[in-house]
């Protein structure tokens, strides 16, 4: 888990094989990206039931998967017929290796082999609201670094927003109806073909920056007459 393997199509017929060790109850994803597109991603369990399936695409991935036993899973990537071969990149992530951050605390991150993604965690209480702030630099060539497509994961890993931008941008106050750990994932944009900046493969690596602001930081006590000077950390951040 947490490893990024290239990959080469070789033929637009070839299916090219990868193999890992799961666990019961792990959840897993495995992402595909390249500028070779893929015709679909799949998963297989140990004894060989197929548990997840893409389709076709430059970037397509199988996300939080539920492991049901222990053994070898294989996860294969299939050529698109009748379509130019190449490079790819394919990772594997499990939630539990997510990076804990705190609260309107930039951090400066980068993506840096095709098809990697980032995971961070933060514990949020029940009634507050989150908002997460992705900004990504703008290279010298005029076009952001990095076209990210950003999940947030309630505790229980269901998908609570996920939003994708050819640019900076943000979960904006974002309800948290669950108590504990929440997860960001951060991956390519899936359509980062279609931004407008033609296809360049550089486009699946770059740097950015995340920051996680809440809603139920400590409250400043003010009385009437009084005034309070305040510090804002991060562009997201709320001040009670």
């Amino acid at each position: 888990y947490g490893q990024t393997v290239a990959g080469t199509f070789a033929a637009d017929c070839q299916i090219v094989n990868f193999t890992f060790t799961g666990g019961i109850g792990d959840v897993v994803s495995a992402m595909y990206a390249g500028p070779t597109s893929t015709r679909r991603l799949r998963m297989f369990d140990p004894a060989g039931a197929e548990i997840g399936v893409t389709g076709q695409g430059f970037t397509v991935g199988i996300f939080d998967e539920v492991l049901l036993s222990n053994g070898t899973y294989r996860i294969s990537a299939e050529a698109l017929n009748d379509s130019a071969v190449g490079a790819f990149g394919i990772s594997l992530t499990e939630l539990d290796d997510a990076l804990p951050i705190a609260f309107n605390t930039p951090v400066n991150a980068a993506i840096t082999q095709q098809a990697e993604v980032d995971l961070y965690s933060f514990n949020a209480t029940a009634g507050s609201f989150v908002t997460v702030d992705y900004a990504t630099p703008t290279t010298v060539s005029g076009h952001p670094d990095y076209f990210a497509r950003l999940d947030l994961l309630r505790p229980d890993n269901t998908v609570a927003n996920s939003n994708a931008f050819c640019g900076n941008f943000r979960l904006d106050n974002i309800a948290v109806n669950q108590t504990g750990i929440w997860t960001v994932r951060v991956r390519a944009h899936e359509n980062w073909s279609q931004c407008g900046y033609g296809f360049i493969p550089a486009l699946l690596t770059g740097a950015y920056t995340l920051t996680v602001c809440t809603s139920d930081s400590p409250p400043t006590p003010m009385t009437y007459g009084q005034t309070v000077a305040g510090t804002f950390a991060a562009d997201c951040q709320i001040v009670n």
